[in-house]
């Protein structure tokens, strides 16, 4: 996440009230974290952070007395506490189905529910990947007649590869239900999302084994 800027502070210009107000909150949150280095790709947990914080600087460093701390800010991401999992589409066929949060979602060459997605012979994998995710995503939210549903998951497509993620911080989301047609609508996992954690961290591209991170960042929770 990127700072919070501030629009013609002087003179108060359009939406400076507000872009203050953001900006305060964001320098009181302003948080210093010391990890242990981990190598490149694992997690380096920093309990209380989650993807919406912007991290200012994360300086590497050794014991020894000569060695500068190096600026690998650059290298880091943080990670995501809640719980996902993948469906991916190869070459799909009619009444091929997954089931996302309960909800079964059938690939139908004349569908007549909400949860039916058409089907099209020719469709490439990734056009199938876009109608799933659409079709959760509209699923997810719709109005049932009495209200508008309160979504519990959220879905995206990249490629052939659609991405279903727990809106729910933490291990809730990880028993939401996540299966799908062998191979033709694979699913990942054992049957549910996965990864939903308490404890927020970061990973590096970056080899830091032996080395100690001092992390400075801005808690926007």
């Amino acid at each position: 996440m990127t700072m919070q800027s501030l629009p013609k502070v002087v003179g108060g210009g359009a939406g400076t009230e507000g872009a203050l107000h953001k900006a305060v909150r964001e320098l009181q949150g302003l948080r210093v974290a010391t990890v242990a280095g981990a190598a490149a790709g694992t997690k380096m947990d920093i309990a209380a952070m989650r993807t919406e914080d912007t991290i200012l600087s994360a300086l590497s460093w050794t014991n020894a007395a000569a060695a500068a701390p190096a600026e690998d800010v650059a290298n880091i991401t943080i990670q995501d506490t809640r719980a996902s999992g993948t469906l991916t589409a190869a070459s799909v066929n009619a009444d091929d189905s997954c089931v996302v949060n309960g909800v079964t979602y059938t690939f139908k060459a004349t569908p007549t529910q909400r949860n039916h997605i058409r089907y099209t012979a020719g469709n490439t994998d990734a056009q199938d990947a876009t109608l799933l995710a659409n079709a959760i995503n509209a699923y997810e939210s719709h109005y049932d007649g009495a209200k508008a549903l309160k979504p519990a998951v959220v879905a995206s497509a990249n490629g052939a590869v659609v991405t279903v993620t727990a809106l729910a911080d933490g291990t809730a989301g990880n028993s939401i239900v996540l299966t799908g047609t062998p191979v033709r609508l694979a699913a990942s996992g054992a049957g549910t999302l996965a990864g939903g954690t308490a404890t927020g961290g970061i990973k590096s591209t970056t080899n830091l084994t032996g080395k100690t991170l001092t992390v400075f960042w801005f808690d926007k929770q």
